[in-house]
């Protein structure tokens, strides 16, 4: 199915080059060592190896060395993701992964889940970067930790928690500028944690104009964007009493986008709040947390708003228990609730809630390692869902672990699914979870000259819901009608080579609807990332370079959009102990390229959202 390619030879010859490169800079290493320590896959503290996933970790010492600007883009540098963009900052970003979209991925913020109840929309473009300590992408099924929407894997953003003290400033083309602080302070038993950021940018007018073909694009303006955001932790040791914790996180603003009739812009508020507690006693840690979500936007633009609100609440409470060095278990139970407060249409229910248990095992004796994980949730709509994770690792060689999984998974109807009515579309009470089932085979590889990682996946999903046209009722009703199945070769590589730091990755993906036997659209078959970073004393400079093939677009045309390769720059320049200086270049040679097609003119001629041309951004960085 795969055939050989200049991206997959470039992967292989990289990756034969690192292992005669010996050194690797001190701080390269420090950092490494603090990546390879996952919290999200099982939800408790594992190294990589011991995850028998493929886990990719993006820290805060990455994001400030290449001054990526939103998490989109930061998301778009990892193997197995490609992100579909409808323009630049604020606009609709789409991300798949391993093939599949962003509906079968569950994002948590601090292991909070978040993301729209009524439309399972993820709208991740208005997370701000600022408050981004750390995030952790573990791929494959996870629905046996997390429960619903863990089919292709789980995204972790772990919020700020230093005790650094900044002020930063960003300006850039379309007159974009952010402003951000961050205070921390550490003292005895109590950790402080503050950031907050204001960024704003006038945009550019996303969308090719063919006015005498099409309505939607008749809107002529450029689609600006604004973000006012707030970050708060807390943690507090109470010894006795047990380590108490609070987060907060809180964004505002708006962004605009065209649109053919109606609205052309929306307003949003969404915050995040968790309350933690946990306490050991011997052997046992007894964890508790309290989560509460709220998703909103309005639609504004003409005198008719649009409101959509949607709320979730969700309990937690877990035990580990660490028999021995070897053994540990954990078992736990879950409970949410989420709400549609506003919607512009009525929903026949617009609240309901899921209680689940789960329970896993994780074996290692340094040799032979082996997971598992079980998990029942229970849906007031259509009843119980099990699901199971089974995997097993071996090291061959003290560097080297060999490992295997497989799980189940589900995806739960959205309220849209289930209960939306419009003039066009009408949901369906019928409808099932979509299932799916997920193999992976990889390869950890770690050397001191750097390591590598290389996984075979495939994941089978069905009853997809699809939406067909109902000549009775002439609407669109989903139904569980579909089957799809994705399967590829994934590879991660860091070393150093010539004194300079290399990361790259390549995915090879073959996504198809196995009914019709047609590739899956939106999904380039091939992508490959690489970056090269260097010091030299106070100034460091990082490349960058993206690759993704020709992809499908719009499932009623048989066409494609083209492939394309961009490049970026990014530099650090530290004035004093202090102060630094901050640079950055993106799309560096200009290339006119897009990822989302809107539809076609009368000459059959697609045409598409607008990719961002060659933009600059320099900022100064204090620290107290």
């Amino acid at each position: 199915m795969f055939n050989k390619s200049k991206t997959a030879l470039a992967v292989f010859s990289a990756i034969s080059l690192f292992s005669s490169s010996t050194t690797v800079a001190q701080n390269i290493q420090v950092e490494e060592n603090i990546e390879h320590i996952s919290v999200t896959a099982n939800k408790i503290k594992q190294s990589i190896e011991s995850v028998l996933a493929t886990v990719n970790v993006i820290t805060r010492a990455d994001i400030e060395a290449s001054n990526t600007r939103d998490l989109p883009s930061l998301l778009n540098t990892q193997a197995g993701i490609d992100v579909v963009r409808s323009g630049g900052f604020g606009q609709k970003a789409d991300v798949f992964l391993r093939g599949a979209t962003s509906k079968y991925l569950l994002v948590l913020v601090d292991g909070v889940r978040v993301g729209n109840a009524q439309s399972d929309s993820k709208e991740l473009t208005n997370f701000p970067v600022n408050s981004i300590e750390r995030i952790e992408i573990v791929k494959g099924a996870r629905a046996a930790v997390y429960g619903s929407d863990a089919l292709a894997g789980v995204i972790n953003i772990i919020t700020r928690n230093s005790d650094a003290t900044t002020l930063e400033a960003t300006f850039g083309s379309n007159s974009y500028k952010n402003i951000e602080a961050t205070v921390g302070h550490n003292q005895d038993a109590l950790s402080l944690n503050f950031n907050l950021g204001f960024e704003k940018t006038d945009g550019y007018d996303i969308t090719e104009k063919r006015p005498d073909t099409d309505l939607s694009s008749k809107d002529f303006d450029n689609d600006a964007y604004e973000n006012k955001n707030l970050g708060i932790n807390v943690k507090y040791n109470a010894e006795d009493l047990g380590y108490f914790t609070f987060m907060t996180q809180y964004s505002e603003g708006y962004g605009g986008y065209d649109n053919a009739w109606g609205n052309d812009a929306y307003e949003f508020e969404n915050y995040i709040t968790q309350l933690g507690w946990s306490k050991t006693y011997d052997a046992f840690t007894h964890t508790l947390n309290l989560n509460k979500t709220q998703d909103k936007s309005v639609q504004v633009g003409t005198e008719l708003e649009e409101n959509f609100q949607t709320n979730r609440k969700e309990i937690e409470f877990r035990t580990t228990y660490n028999l021995n060095q070897d053994i540990i278990f954990n078992a736990g139970i879950n409970w949410y609730n989420e709400n549609v407060e506003k919607a512009t249409q009525e929903l026949k229910l617009d609240s309901r809630t899921n209680t689940a248990l789960f329970l896993g095992s994780y074996y290692d004796d340094g040799d032979l390692i082996a997971n598992m994980s079980l998990r029942t949730d229970d849906f007031e709509q259509y009843g119980a869902e099990n699901t199971y994770n089974v995997s097993v690792g071996y090291s061959v060689a003290k560097p080297v672990t060999v490992r295997f999984s497989r799980g189940i998974a589900f995806r739960a109807p959205s309220f849209d699914d289930l209960y939306a009515s419009t003039m066009w579309t009408q949901g369906n009470e019928e409808l099932m979870p979509e299932e799916a089932l997920n193999h992976e085979l990889g390869i950890f590889v770690e050397l001191s000259s750097g390591s590598f990682d290389v996984a075979v996946f495939r994941n089978e999903i069905d009853n997809m819901i699809q939406s067909n046209f109902d000549p009775d009722s002439g609407k669109y009703i989903p139904f569980n009608v579909n089957e799809a199945r994705m399967k590829g070769f994934e590879i991660n590589a860091s070393f150093t080579f010539l004194e300079f730091d290399h990361s790259l990755n390549a995915t090879l993906v073959d996504a198809i609807d196995i009914n019709t036997n047609q590739d899956l659209v939106r999904r380039p078959g091939k992508t490959f990332n690489w970056s090269a970073s260097k010091q030299w004393e106070d100034l460091n400079i990082q490349l960058e370079m993206q690759y993704r093939s020709d992809r499908p677009t719009i499932t009623y045309y048989d066409d494609t959009i083209s492939s394309f390769t961009l490049w970026n720059v990014s530099a650090n320049y530290d004035l004093t102990d202090e102060l630094k200086l901050t640079a950055r270049v993106e799309n560096l040679f200009d290339k006119e390229y897009a990822s989302a097609a809107i539809d076609k003119d009368e000459a059959g001629e697609l045409y598409y959202y607008k990719s961002p041309a060659r933009q600059y951004f320099i900022g100064v960085d204090y620290r107290f």
